[in-house]
């Protein structure tokens, strides 16, 4: 639920900006190394991330508990990330056991080690092979229903917290940023209000940015999402990027240009970080009001998935859920689209680098995945 939690009334706030008035701000994001900030993942079951050879991600060893394992791409095969002779790779005595009451369940990659966040709250670093597991210090107090997303930027982990809403449906959310040479962390944001959240934390290029977006009910018991705008954190700070109705949203870096979803529209918007001018690119041919979208250095990608997950779980506008994955060029034209038929029961689409489409299936409880290269007819294949 993390792609629809929002909120719509601010009660208090550390360091709080508005985008209230603000059309957009000019900047310049510098070149991109995507590999290094992972940006073409979604935040959504962030279970997992790309190395300079493969892939981490972790797999169900149990009803509440994964196994790290390692898929390589010269070999196409999966390892368990445990060297122990005769293991059975099933328990705590494994090296690869990731237990779920110990740890979230999102995994991350950044300058050679693995990152994950335990339950209490700390960043704990693992070595490649997966021998090694440091606790770099607390991020933060987590309790057990917290959802939580982190990227990376110039030797900091930037962290945002969600603490799940109180009887009359408050949420808090928080930014941190956590020194990875000295362990130290700083709250930089925090906000309080009905149904708020923090969306689409990323880095591109030199620069962090997430999106605040919130959900309101109206007279009749119906439930939107608005859009409050597009942040840029610099360092401990934040400010209003852009004051528009996003959905989502992903940056081409090296081309300085944003590229989000309108809220409501269907319609996907190019927007130049150095002149401030924004055109429509794309608009939606049926009636999905907004886009998940992401880069992943050659092409956009898109799901409706958010959007007929709301209109199911809020306001029953949709029997079916069944969800298509949409590839534009970067001029908006459409290349290909493939729909996943209700049968697949995909839980989750992560997206990915420019080799694969990842998704989580219900049906085995395991990460599967399309090539992109064949987006439309390739074989839902598990990631094993």
């Amino acid at each position: 639920m993390r792609r629809i939690a929002a909120g719509l009334i601010v009660i208090m706030s550390v360091l709080l900006v508005s985008c209230k008035g603000k059309t957009g701000n000019t900047i310049t994001v510098g070149s991109d190394k995507l590999d290094n900030t992972q940006s073409y993942f979604s935040e959504s079951m962030h279970m997992v991330a790309r190395c300079d050879t493969g892939y981490y991600y972790l797999d169900k060893c149990s009803a509440s508990d994964d196994n790290l394992m390692f898929y390589d791409d010269k070999s196409e095969e999966s390892i368990v990330l445990c060297n122990k002779p005769q293991c059975g790779h099933d328990g705590e005595e494994c090296m690869a056991y990731i237990s779920g009451s110990e740890f979230k369940s999102e995994l991350y990659y950044y300058n050679s080690y693995i990152y994950m966040i335990s339950s209490k709250g700390n960043l704990v670093q693992i070595s490649a092979d997966g021998t090694q597991r440091t606790d770099l210090g607390s991020i933060c107090v987590l309790s057990g229903q917290d959802s939580v997303s982190m990227c990376f930027n110039d030797g900091y982990a930037y962290v945002s917290q969600e603490i799940t809403g109180d009887i009359e449906g408050n949420v808090t959310v928080r930014l941190y940023r956590f020194n990875l040479d000295t362990g130290s962390s700083d709250k930089i944001y925090e906000e309080t209000g009905y149904g708020i959240g923090i969306n689409s934390l990323k880095t591109y290029g030199s620069d962090t940015f997430f999106l605040k977006t919130s959900v309101s009910k109206d007279d009749k018991g119906l439930y939107s999402l608005e859009g409050k705008g597009i942040f840029r954190i610099t360092g401990e700070n934040t400010e209003c990027l852009l004051d528009k109705n996003v959905y989502s949203y992903c940056i081409d870096a090296d081309n300085n240009k944003l590229y989000y979803s309108g809220l409501g529209d269907g319609t996907i918007y190019e927007y130049d970080l150095g002149s401030g001018k924004s055109e429509s690119i794309y608009k939606s041919d049926n009636d999905t009001g907004y886009f998940y979208i992401t880069f992943d250095g050659n092409y956009i990608w898109m799901d409706d998935e958010g959007y007929k997950s709301m209109a199911m779980y809020f306001n029953k506008q949709s029997s079916s859920l069944d969800y298509t994955i949409y590839q534009l060029g970067l001029d908006g034209k459409l290349i290909a689209k493939r729909t996943i038929p209700d049968e697949e029961k995909i839980f989750s689409i992560m997206h990915g680098d420019s080799r694969k489409m990842f998704m989580f299936s219900s049906v085995n409880n395991r990460i599967v995945y399309i090539d992109k290269s064949n987006i439309e007819k390739g074989d839902i294949k598990e990631l094993r």
